[in-house]
């Protein structure tokens, strides 16, 4: 079976670990189109490493998109973020 990111597989580490043993299992390999993990104890590693890379690297887009949408609602109401109310 050949997924395009290994991200893309399934939502979380854990359900990735349950689907690829159970595929495993049948005779299934799993592999990603655009990455080049290993099938050893080293690519599991790495395999765990680009995931927590890859979700810090969302979360820190989400902050970067957040903190700009709300720049841009205080000066739509002419304020700045540290103005005090009245």
């Amino acid at each position: 079976m050949t997924v395009y990111k290994l991200d893309r597989f399934s939502r979380n580490k854990y359900e990735t670990a349950i689907h690829k043993k159970a595929l495993r299992d049948n005779g299934v390999k799993v592999l990603s189109a655009m990455e080049n993990i290993p099938d050893t104890p080293e690519g599991i590693i790495l395999e765990s490493l680009n995931a927590t890379a890859e979700k810090n690297a969302v979360a820190s887009d989400t902050s970067s998109e957040n903190s700009r949408a709300l720049q841009l609602s205080f000066a739509d109401m002419n304020l700045s973020p540290n103005d005090d109310a009245e």
